[in-house]
């Protein structure tokens, strides 16, 4: 991904500058993201390192009569300029954070919301990728017999399950709409970012299922996941919130939910 497209994180980040605090970090609840990440992409690693393409044998016997009846319209699907502007919708996701410039509210949680959205963004990005190689399912256009062989020879090629595109653009506009909400819950911006945030990742699935790239399972799902994300991360730093999420390492490694 390309670094300009950070930059509308930092200054989301940068502009949360001074007032009452909503969001506070937790060493319990971000040592347990943070162990949990980490032990995601170094799985991510380990199988991306013994990660197969399909062999000509196995990619020319794909038959698109094998994918269920939800999903297989999707196989004859392969529009390059919704492959383009799906790209573009999706990196103007990042853009979503400037939402927050405006109001002439301010908050002092730089260091709170920085943390919350690198955690958000790297969980999603490992937990996608690891959906990825664990699953493995071939991509639309791989089934469809007249894709050049080449195509169907790549590495990407068995990545269709989840959608990258859709869970990243959901995370990052749920994730925005969530904490714009928190912060300023008096502006009128927040109910069109909400309708952003939840809209843009739709728009999204749907060029991605055009584009012959994802099934409509893989975008749903993608969906799901990063809309799961961006919301649970912001409210597990809430100062007033009730569920605690953490892990227990005492005689092995466990989940731990507790109510204030």
């Amino acid at each position: 991904m390309h670094k300009l497209f950070y930059i509308p994180i930092f200054i989301f980040c940068w502009v949360l500058a001074s007032q009452a605090q909503v969001y506070t970090l937790n060493k319990h609840t971000d040592y347990s993201i943070g162990v949990g990440v980490l032990s995601l992409l170094a799985i991510d690693y380990g199988l991306y390192e013994t990660h197969t393409v399909l062999s000509t044998t196995e990619a020319l016997q794909l038959d698109p009569g094998s994918v269920p009846r939800f999903d297989r319209s999707t196989v004859f699907k392969r529009s390059l300029v919704a492959d383009d502007v799906s790209d573009y919708i999706h990196f103007s996701t990042f853009a979503l954070p400037f939402s927050v410039l405006l109001t002439t509210k301010e908050h002092n949680e730089l260091t709170t919301v920085g943390v919350m959205l690198a955690e958000a963004v790297t969980l999603n990005v490992s937990a996608t990728f690891l959906t990825k190689l664990l699953v493995k399912r071939p991509r639309p256009f791989i089934y469809n017999p007249n894709t050049v062989i080449t195509d169907k020879l790549t590495r990407a090629a068995t990545e269709s399950f989840v959608s990258g595109h859709t869970s990243n653009s959901a995370l990052l506009g749920i994730f925005s709409a969530s904490v714009f909400s928190r912060l300023f819950p008096e502006s009128k911006w927040k109910k069109p970012l909400w309708v952003a945030g939840i809209g843009i990742p739709v728009v999204v699935g749907i060029l991605r299922v055009e584009a012959g790239k994802h099934f409509p399972t893989d975008v749903i799902a993608g969906y799901g996941l990063g809309a799961l994300i961006g919301y649970v991360i912001p409210e597990q730093h809430r100062v007033d919130r009730r569920v605690k999420l953490g892990m227990t390492g005492t005689g092995g490694v466990g989940v731990v939910v507790s109510l204030n």
